[in-house]
């Protein structure tokens, strides 16, 4: 039938409904402050858009400076007039956009629309037709005359908005298709859309502004944790309040679960609550609302799984195998075994779908509840044996990347054998040791979760060479405790395999790690049972490190006599190696100790020609770590002679380099508290480098 004629421009028809289908918002919505100020920009933009004037003659007016206005950018028309609202399963998308429409209701004199399109729903997907009949019988025309071809539908739909101000919310959509028939296309009115897919579809050929949700802050995750269960109760117990924000994953559907829960039960702590959760077997289950199985977080993230394809739900499943909550690609295809430009694409399949964040460059993360989740699935639809082959071949992985970065951070040093990795490898991108560094120090946390994983699970040759092949890296590192925690588990898994080689490489770099930790005493014991270990099987030069270093526990307890023993000994049986298979960084190393030694016991003539000849070779081999320890000792030994000027020079040439190309905080420590003890104020290191791929 024809329109009625329009009161105004904006203004309803006579005579027909003014729809008001917004579901009511909830009472309980807390935050959001920055995603609210977006879309009230996003409205802004549109109101401007809809309200500017015909369009000039460009033969009469001068051109416009497109930065000047969004608006007049070509296709910011069309931007200004949809908003695609996305996030994961539990976010809070559809909270968010209902609040802020019952906010800004008055601005749309027309009405507002309202469908949700089970696009992840336990019920199938509406049709755009279904929609379209629904809107168009809210509009005042009459069932019988909803046209049954969509097209004409969609076409009716449209004239009927043409001069009216709607707000038209889509929610829980499934896909660009689902939803582009439901656009209004006049100016005036304004659509969002709500997905837990990325609609990049809607964005690039429709123009609609993305807008993706995250987790909830941790202050507004509490907050909300306070008005449901109330503010005196959330007093009493802050820290538990917090750490129930923690264990939800500041997952707004969790949050509320919880939070639920606990207003139903006013007699139960939030600590005690907080215990339940802390079981990761049974947190998904503990997040349900009873006689409401469709608002379970599990249920949730079932409809978003569901949705994908195998390959999507395979490597999903993998990723719980991987140590901590986040990983890049190559580790990714390491999982799956594949390379990874073919792993790529499934990544951004997750990450589309908001069950896997991308963090930029190669970098992704699974926030803790899906990790849980993943891991159920796995339990469920991956087998014992697929699971342990993806973990080993992902503890390969960082075993081969970790000995690629010992053979940069110490270089000419000997390195433990290991097999070849798969065909699915590819080197690592990090080519110099201040990269391989950043590698180490970004991958820290992962490394030694993927030691404590190889202990657990096996196979026990991985959770002993990983360790080994990370001495490099941790002996500038300052994570003390984490290295003795590996070395801990390398002995363990090794004494469990039975295989004395491993052992004795594994004691020997206890030691050091105790050595560090000044635990003099039990770095003795542990380099005696590595000396007597590699002499039962006959390892010269395994012998040799442990003899250099009961070395360096002499120097520490002031035996500098038998020190010097020690040093000359293991130094003897490197330099009688084979030269093709000499350990050149072993031997630079006790040259090093001679001459710090020789300083110590007072020998300084015989400090000096060690530590400048060790100096000399340690720069002629490109070795930063090694020559800014060097020229410490060097600084330390001039300040013995009473030379502080030289002294100052050689700890400023120290600190130089540290500064540009290795990291070493336990060292550049020690080299500023000697300048200032010689008054010497160090000029302003260069920023550090940070932690990178």
């Amino acid at each position: 039938p024809p329109r009625p004629p329009a009161e105004d421009g904006h203004g309803p028809h006579r005579g027909v409904p003014v729809p008001a289908q917004l579901p009511p918002s909830l009472a309980t919505f807390t935050g959001r402050d920055a995603e609210l100020a977006a879309l009230d920009a996003f409205a802004a933009a549109a109101a401007r858009v809809g309200d500017q004037e015909p369009a000039a003659d460009p033969a009469t007016e001068p051109a416009a400076d497109p930065a000047a206005d969004p608006a007049s950018i070509p296709g910011s028309a069309s931007a200004a007039r949809i908003c695609a609202v996305s996030g994961s399963a539990g976010i809070g998308k559809s909270t968010l956009v209902v609040q802020w429409a019952h906010q800004v209701r008055g601005r749309f004199p027309g009405g507002q629309l309202y469908a949700d399109l089970h696009g992840f729903s336990a019920e199938p997907p509406l049709t755009p037709h279904a929609v379209l009949a629904r809107f168009l019988r809210a509009l005042g025309v009459p069932g019988e005359q909803v046209p049954s071809v969509p097209e004409e539908a969609a076409a009716l739909y449209r004239s009927m908005l043409a001069d009216r101000r709607v707000l038209v919310v889509l929610d829980n959509a499934r896909s660009a298709e689902q939803v582009r028939p439901l656009l209004p296309a006049a100016p005036e009115c304004l659509t969002v859309v709500t997905s837990r897919a990325g609609l990049a579809g809607l964005t690039a050929r429709d123009g609609a502004r993305p807008l993706a949700l995250d987790l909830m802050p941790a202050p507004d995750a509490v907050a909300l944790l306070d008005r449901v269960i109330g503010a005196r109760r959330a007093r009493s117990e802050p820290a538990a309040v917090a750490e129930l924000a923690a264990v939800c994953g500041r997952l707004p559907l969790a949050l509320a679960i919880a939070a639920g829960r606990l207003a139903e039960r006013p007699g139960r702590t939030v600590a005690d609550h907080v215990a339940e959760l802390r079981d990761t077997g049974n947190r998904l289950t503990a997040l349900a609302i009873d006689d409401d199985a469709a608002s379970a977080v599990r249920a949730t993230l079932d409809l978003s799984y569901r949705t994908l394809p195998a390959a999507a739900r395979t490597l999903f499943r993998l990723l719980a195998l991987a140590p901590g909550s986040g990983l890049t690609a190559a580790a990714a295809a390491a999982l799956c075994g594949e390379r990874v430009a073919v792993v790529r694409p499934v990544l951004d399949q997750l990450a589309t779908a908001h069950l896997l964040t991308h963090e930029g460059g190669d970098h992704y993360r699974l926030h803790d509840l899906l990790r849980l989740y993943a891991a159920e699935r796995a339990a469920v639809e991956t087998g014992p044996a697929v699971s342990a082959a993806a973990r080993e071949r992902l503890g390969t992985w960082y075993l081969h990347h970790a000995d690629a970065a010992a053979g940069l951070l110490t270089p000419h040093r000997r390195r433990i054998p290991l097999g070849a990795p798969g065909p699915w490898y590819e080197p690592p991108a990090f080519t110099t040791a201040a990269r391989a560094q950043r590698w180490c120090e970004s991958e820290h946390t992962r490394l030694l979760g993927m030691v404590r994983a190889a202990a657990e699970h096996g196979p026990d040759a991985l959770a002993w060479r990983l360790p080994v092949a990370l001495w490099s890296y941790y002996f500038t590192s300052p994570h003390l405790d984490d290295r003795e925690e590996a070395a801990r588990l390398a002995v363990a898994a090794a004494v469990r395999a039975g295989d004395r080689y491993g052992e004795g490489h594994a004691r020997n770099d206890l030691a050091t790690a105790l050595g560090a930790l000044r635990r003099h005493d039990e770095m003795l014991a542990e380099l005696r049972l590595a000396r007597s270990l590699f002499a039962s099987i006959g390892d010269r030069v395994g012998e040799a490190h442990a003899i250099g270093n009961l070395g360096d526990h002499c120097l520490s307890t002031g035996a500098y006599g038998q020190a010097r023993l020690h040093f000359q000994g293991a130094l003897t049986v490197f330099r009688a190696q084979p030269e093709e298979g000499r350990d050149d960084w072993a031997i630079r190393v006790c040259e090093t100790n001679m001459g710090v030694t020789a300083m110590l016991a007072g020998r300084a003539r015989e400090a000096g020609e060690y530590l400048h000849r060790a100096l000399e070779r340690h720069r002629s081999t490109g070795d930063p770590v090694l020559e800014s320890i060097t020229l410490y000792h060097l600084g330390d030994h001039h300040r013995r002679l009473d030379r502080p000027e030289e002294a100052a020079a050689r700890l400023r040439q120290a600190l130089a380099v540290l500064d540009g190309t290795t990291r070493n905080p336990r060292l550049r420590a020690d080299v500023l508290s000697a300048l200032a003890r010689l008054g010497e104020a160090a000029a302003p290191p260069d920023a550090p480098a940070q932690p990178g791929g």
